[in-house]
Order: structure tokens, then sequence, then C-alpha cells
């Protein structure tokens, strides 16, 4: 299964608006859901920010998640 960590440190929770974690979380698992994806998904504060994909079948899979998460990002 897939799985997938967005951690975020207290510098980047501060410049962040009310409610962004929030919205990240259900843009995540909407596009992924919508394109069959099964996964899990943690979006937290953590003391060092990181973006963490594992479970991917190869490189390329990791890649175009990595490449909708960004998308998604900058929706956000």
């Amino acid at each position: 299964m897939l799985r997938i960590e967005l951690l975020f440190d207290e510098l980047q929770l501060k410049n962040m608006k009310p409610g962004t974690l929030k919205a990240l979380r259900e843009e995540v698992e909407k596009k992924l859901s919508s394109r069959g994806y099964e996964f899990r998904l943690r979006v937290e504060k953590a003391s060092s920010p990181m973006v963490s994909i594992s479970g991917t079948s190869n490189a390329k899979e990791k890649q175009k998640i990595m490449d909708m998460l960004e998308e998604i990002w900058m929706d956000t």
C-alpha cells in the first residue's frame, strides 16, 4: 500500500494560512483516490519538514505522485 507523509515544521506552519493543512489533506485524498490509488496519508506538524512517498512499484510511479503532490500544493 502507498504511504505518503507530508510533514511541516513550526516555521512553515507560521507562514501558512489557517486551514491550509486541512485543505491540503482533503485535496490529496480527493485527487489520488479519484485516480484509483489506495494509500495512507499523514499531514502533520513535525520537528523537521519532509515529504516521503513509499510503497510505489517503481521510481516512475513515485515521481508521478510527487508531481501530483507538487501540483496540489501550488493550487492550495
